[in-house]
């Protein structure tokens, strides 16, 4: 079996952030609650769910790997909660099923997850970051041109396993993040530190931050703190200018009433981290606040190594609001 090496299929997925204004200079961003009914709102009691299917296209990159690869069953779920006036908690839940073919043996099938919950104040506060968690569990795919057994496409023949858990000081600029294997149970302190003056959020909150921005703003720069980079990351994301006329689907529920063939305003959004080795760009499709509260209808996140793209598309909305 050749050389072979570790490709992060989770390094882009659910989780950059950046921007930078129509302003230029590193500037920190405007932000407001564009998820309610009007920008300008009172507190209410908000609690919202976005569920998404998740799909596999492969890639080119397969035909340089000696196996084959697919992923099938994605879900990914959102559920956003204002706590207070001031607080809001936002979770995830991905989950989607890996299947490694290799000739002339049996078909392996695992489930790769990520969830995350995070805790961050209102945009009057510019979504200062409180707290957050995540698990992972993934059978990263290798570069390997001639596996023995079906075992060698994946990482160690078993799943990547992490926890991260963070927490930050008052002025959230400033915190610890412990990142721990399950699988050994070691884990690691790692030091947060902002500097400059370009907007700070967890991880986590990305891509939902998206959301608190006007169309008025076509690029921008933030950072964020990588815990599996072990640094503070600078991502820039460009959005078209001019929102498109409408993107269509199939099938969508809204509190539970079909509205299939449904059509939506939208600009486009790409993503990617501000260095010299930027990897992959994810492109992102927000509904404008006019049409439905700058939600994301749609995320394309590539692979690594050109193996394939998943694309996340918008099949619910579950939403209430009391005064």
């Amino acid at each position: 079996m050749k050389a072979k090496k570790l490709i992060p299929i989770f390094a882009l997925l659910l989780g950059l952030s950046s921007f930078a204004s129509c302003t230029p200079g590193d500037q920190a961003l405007e932000l407001a609650p564009y998820w309610h009914k009007g920008a300008k709102v009172a507190y209410v009691e908000l609690k919202e769910e976005l569920t998404y299917d998740v799909t596999f296209e492969k890639g080119s990159g397969l035909e340089s790997v000696g196996y084959d690869l697919n992923y099938l069953n994605g879900k990914y779920t959102t559920k956003l909660e204002q706590k207070s006036d001031y607080t809001y908690e936002y979770t995830t839940t991905f989950s989607i099923d890996v299947i490694y073919t290799l000739d002339g043996q049996d078909p392996v099938t695992k489930t790769d997850s990520v969830t995350s919950k995070v805790r961050f104040e209102a945009t009057t506060d510019n979504l200062k970051p409180i707290s957050s968690e995540k698990t992972i569990i993934c059978h990263s795919p290798l570069l390997v041109t001639d596996p023995e057994k079906v075992e060698d496409c994946y990482f160690g023949g078993k799943a990547l396993q992490y926890s991260v858990v963070t927490n930050y000081e008052e002025d959230g600029s400033k915190g610890t993040a412990v990142k721990t294997d399950l699988e050994t149970k070691e884990a690691e302190e790692l030091s947060i530190k902002k500097s400059g003056k370009l907007s700070f959020f967890d991880n986590e909150q990305i891509p939902f931050v998206l959301r608190a921005l006007s169309t008025e703003v076509t690029t921008a720069k933030v950072k964020t703190y990588s815990a599996f980079a072990e640094a503070m990351q600078t991502v820039a994301i460009s959005f078209s200018k001019e929102a498109e006329s409408a993107h269509t689907f199939e099938k969508l529920t809204v509190n539970g009433e079909a509205k299939q063939n449904e059509s939506f305003t939208y600009r486009e959004a790409s993503i990617k981290i501000d260095a010299k080795n930027s990897g992959v760009t994810q492109t992102l499709y927000i509904a404008t606040q006019e049409q439905d509260r700058n939600v994301i209808l749609q995320m394309q996140t590539p692979l690594s190594y050109s193996l394939g793209t998943l694309t996340y598309s918008l099949t619910s909305i579950t939403r209430s609001e009391k005064q």
